[in-house]
């Protein structure tokens, strides 16, 4: 471990609060690098320079002071961690009582040290539990399960323990409460990411709830009973609640939740989060977007990401041309189909949600109808409209919904 200016500056201000004398700490090359005298810091420190020689303790009284310029009596004391010294800390007078506080402040100053190694050590057993999470999450294990394998067993995770995976995309990240827990080396979005991580985990009740920071949402994994696979809506709801109450609290910002289902085990992670990312992707597709979209709900969609995207421009060519060629009327039949499918085919409810009357929509449905040959309230032809209008929206987005096909260009089942 190294004793930084950051860590010695610590001990000098926590050392301070007890004792009203000058203190000092020194690297092991007897240079000041921390002080409650600004002026100090930089200086040569003879009495450190006695100790890292010695290894003892060592007292410059008044006579010997006199020996050296710039030089006040004073106590300097080696700091140790793991029988090795990280540099000295000294108190500007030589009285006995002064020694005795020198000690305490040696004790405080090792205390400090013991701390932020512990600390450290957290923080890198958590840097490499969540990269070995991010891993499971983003990569099938076929091909690579003795990494797997192995990294379950370091970080003692069940590879039989059946988790339910959601994934949570935040418009703009803007956390209330403030902390300066997070080194400032850090970008201020990613201690934006880490605060709201570790306030996550403290306000849900869910043992063992792991929350993984990805490249552009946030993970969740939450362990559950295995005979929880027999009815999982009940904690599909619970949780999504809370998880939403949670963040509704601590951003100031939209949220939207994507719940892929309950992996049976660790190797069934990788599939669920992708599932989980479909999601929050197709959810947002069709304008529309909810707070909370099941992958279960976006299906169909998903499936249809499995043809051609030639097959699937011609089918929404075929049907949807008369609509797009006339450029002054297209996003309004466009926004007139996508409201009447998101209401069921209310016309009530669809003629509310675009500010219109009733009979202005019966005269869009029927000069849809008319345009196109499918008439939006027929069961069938609606069929043919809405699956058109999804092909539209899949050629038409910036979102990456290449990245949902698994390797072979396959579709994961339910």
């Amino acid at each position: 471990m190294e004793l930084s200016r950051e860590l010695a500056q610590k001990i000098v201000d926590r050392t301070s609060q007890i004792v009203d004398y000058i203190i000092n700490v020194m690297d092991t090359n007897g240079i000041i690098i921390a002080s409650n005298d600004k002026s100090r810091i930089g200086e040569h420190h003879e009495g450190a320079k006695k100790v890292l020689a010695t290894l003892q303790p060592h007292v410059i009284d008044e006579k010997e002071a006199a020996n050296y310029p710039h030089v006040v009596p004073g106590i300097s004391l080696p700091i140790t961690f793991h029988n090795e010294i990280l540099g000295v800390i000294g108190i500007g007078s030589s009285s006995q009582s002064a020694l005795t506080y020198g000690h305490f402040m040696q004790l405080t100053a090792e205390l400090i040290l013991e701390q932020e190694f512990l600390k450290e050590k957290m923080m890198n057993e958590g840097h490499a539990r969540n990269k070995f999470l991010r891993r499971l999450l983003q990569f099938p294990w076929l091909g690579d399960e003795e990494y797997f394998l192995q990294q379950s067993a370091l970080h003692n995770l069940d590879i039989d323990q059946p988790y339910l995976i959601a994934a949570v995309e935040i418009e703009e990240l803007s956390v209330v409460s403030h902390t300066d827990l997070y080194d400032s080396a850090i970008s201020s979005q990613e201690r934006m990411v880490h605060l709201l991580i570790h306030t996550l985990s403290q306000s849900l009740p869910y043992p063992g709830l792991q929350i993984i920071s990805m490249a552009n949402d946030i993970a969740f994994m939450l362990p559950l009973p295995k005979e929880s696979e027999k009815d999982p809506g009940m904690i599909v709801n619970t949780f999504s609640k809370d998880l939403d109450r949670c963040l509704s609290q601590q951003l100031q910002c939209r949220h939207w939740i994507g719940i892929g289902g309950i992996a049976s085990d660790l190797k069934d992670v990788n599939r669920q989060y992708r599932h989980a990312y479909a999601a929050l992707l197709i959810g947002d597709l069709f304008g529309s977007r909810k707070r909370l979209t099941r992958f279960i709900d976006v299906y169909p969609e998903y499936m249809f990401l499995s043809l051609p995207k030639t097959i699937r421009n011609k089918f929404y060519h075929r049907i949807l041309d008369p609509l797009l060629e006339n450029s002054d009327k297209q996003e309004q039949w466009l926004t007139t189909l996508t409201a009447f499918f998101d209401n069921n085919k209310s016309l009530v409810a669809t003629a509310d949600s675009l500010f219109i009357h009733r009979n202005s929509l019966l005269f869009r449905l029927n000069r849809i109808h008319k345009l196109t040959g499918f008439h939006p309230q027929n069961h069938r032809d609606s069929l043919y409209l809405s699956i058109a209008l999804i092909f539209y929206r899949m050629d038409h987005t910036d979102k990456p919904l290449n990245e949902l096909i698994n390797l072979e260009g396959v579709i994961d089942e339910l």
